[in-house]
């Protein structure tokens, strides 16, 4: 019972309260006056893409008040490299004050990769081994611009994982938890994940993995489907380069024209690159 008033009050869907849950677009079938035939024209595929990226939204990442974000999603997806993306991005290009909260007590070496980017930033960060822990460190570090939680991976299969994470995060309405989901996974495995982890509020959606992959029709799909909106886009492994926050103008220059055109199109304008 608990979980699920702790679930309620983050705006979060309960099991056996379908209404709460956003059933998702409708199927998007052919274009109007498309083609009969079996194998649609190119004229046919553009407009059902359009489609799809108009129908993309968009979660912003930019301050007005204090911002606390927990980084979840199945393992492997590269959310710790992401956690210091974020808290490059905004330390170095934001001048913001930041520290960095890690609850991945699971796999090894994990707290000390993140120990590493914090010293090299030189912003705080905190070990939370309980969810006592966890709300001790927002409370040290409150007057902070962002907190940054970088959580454990598992699998989105796993029911188990997602009830304990509601329960660290409580009735904290302050925490938005940020859904990493890598570009390269497959079709199903996106249902599964946007589906497993849609009752803890997910409040946007960080791609990573944008580099290893050249098929992003699935991805967009799906994305439009789950109406996740899209927080940032991770686009290789180095730190803090590879990152870009998510707006109309980048996600649909990716899934338009692909990733050669799109990794040209951001070094032909430096101003859309925060490093260079």
């Amino acid at each position: 019972r608990n979980l699920a008033v702790n679930l309620a009050r983050r705006g979060a869907a309960v099991p056996g309260r379908e209404a709460d849950v956003a059933a998702g677009p409708p199927a998007m079938g052919r274009p109007k006056g498309a083609a009969t035939s079996s194998r649609p024209r190119p004229d046919e595929v553009a407009r059902w893409r359009e489609q799809l990226i108009g129908s993309l939204t968009y979660h912003s990442l930019e301050f007005s008040q204090q911002r606390v974000v927990a980084l979840v999603g199945a393992t492997g997806v590269g959310k710790t490299t992401t956690a210091a993306k974020l808290a490059a991005w905004a330390a170095l290009h934001r001048g913001r004050s930041v520290a960095l909260v890690s609850m991945d007590c699971y796999r090894i070496g994990a707290t000390d990769q993140l120990r590493t980017y914090a010293r090299i930033m030189q912003v705080p960060c905190e070990i939370a081994l309980k969810p006592r822990d966890l709300a001790r460190a927002l409370e040290r570090h409150r007057k902070r611009d962002l907190v940054i939680i970088d959580t454990s991976g598992k699998s989105p299969y796993d029911e188990r994982h997602i009830e304990e994470l509601a329960r660290w995060f409580g009735a904290d309405e302050r925490i938005e938890p940020l859904l990493t989901v890598a570009a390269t996974t497959k079709k199903e495995d996106l249902a599964a994940t946007f589906d497993a982890y849609r009752p803890l509020g997910v409040r946007g959606l960080v791609l990573s993995k944008l580099d290893e992959t050249r098929a992003y029709a699935v991805l967009c799909q799906q994305v439009a489907a789950s109406r996740f909106p899209i927080a940032c886009l991770a686009t290789g492994q180095r730190v803090p380069e590879d990152f870009l926050l998510a707006s109309p103008e980048t996600v649909g220059k990716l899934f338009r024209d692909g990733w050669p055109r799109f990794i040209d199109w951001l070094r032909a304008s430096p101003a859309r690159m925060p490093w260079q």
